[in-house]
């Protein structure tokens, strides 16, 4: 069958999929070959774990007009097998600037690709992976792993991950020395590249003081919180797990600072509860000599 995903006069890409069991062919309007001109790119259905939207900043010529920075967005398959593989961008003559036509896109494809039986099976993924001592890096972080950060040893406590729909893990991390200092360190992962944040937890009332109200309001796209402006980075939805309690629904908005030091993240559970998380960017080299108590 072939799905039209957007009508012409709403999009510069007049976009289409052609699925079948074993192939998508994505046919579209190159963003560089002018008018009148169509691509056709196909890539196996087979073997495809999750899809993914990566937002991509960049120089390029768009219908004939030169563009500065502007923020592009595109998609990516992972293969069953870690493979990563880009389907729609910038090589593929494809640009598009408005995350929501992406992320339709995405869940198109993402929607046909749960009707294979090899896709629709896969279960919410716990973290089960046996890591060699040797190899260990920030990724492999569970509880009893030892760490140095900061000129002192630490040692994981405890662990909350979160599976989002969209494919990515991300994963929060009690941390506490010899002193019985506790900080919490957030990983996030996007697609194999792994951001850290050291987080602290703050109360409701501190999102009331700065008018962010998530109960009786919509939250805003940006707003100034501890002096900074924060821009809203993605709303996502997913399960919570912890320990061997059963997995909840979660939805997150997160918001990074201008500067991409600082990150907010609110977090409501099904049952309603709010919880408030301030973070400081923080890189992976930071933390070193990571190897199992």
């Amino acid at each position: 069958c072939t799905l039209p995903i957007f009508d012409s006069t709403k999009t510069k890409n007049n976009i289409k999929l052609k699925l079948d069991k074993n192939n998508i062919t994505i046919t579209h309007q190159s963003n560089y070959l002018g008018w009148g001109k169509t691509r056709e790119y196909t890539f196996s259905a087979q073997n495809i774990k999750q899809v993914y939207i990566r937002k991509n900043n960049k120089k390029n010529i768009i219908w004939w007009f030169d563009t500065d920075n502007v923020s592009c967005y595109e998609i990516f398959v992972q293969k069953n097998d870690g493979e990563i593989q880009r389907i729609l961008g910038d090589e593929e003559g494809f640009f598009v600037e408005s995350p929501k036509e992406a992320q339709f896109i995405k869940g198109t494809i993402q929607g046909f690709l749960q009707t294979i039986p090899q896709i629709r099976n896969i279960q919410i993924r716990k973290l089960t992976k046996e890591t060699q001592i040797s190899k260990m890096r920030i990724k492999d972080l569970k509880k009893g792993v030892l760490l140095d950060y900061k000129l002192d040893t630490w040692e994981v406590t405890g662990q909350i991950q979160y599976d989002w729909q969209q494919g990515n893990t991300d994963t929060l991390y009690q941390l506490q020395n010899s002193k019985n200092t506790t900080i919490l360190l957030l990983v996030c992962q996007d697609m194999a590249i792994y951001n850290t944040w050291l987080e602290i937890r703050l109360s409701y009332h501190d999102l009331a003081k700065n008018s962010l109200d998530k109960v009786r309001q919509e939250l805003p796209l940006e707003f100034v919180f501890q002096g900074k402006i924060f821009l809203k980075e993605e709303v996502s939805s997913g399960y919570e797990f912890v320990g061997n309690n059963p997995a909840a629904q979660i939805k997150e908005w997160k918001y990074i600072s201008e500067d991409k030091t600082s990150s907010l993240r609110i977090l409501e559970h099904e049952d309603e509860d709010i919880f408030v998380f301030s973070g400081k960017k923080v890189e992976n080299y930071e933390f070193s000599n990571i190897l199992l108590s």
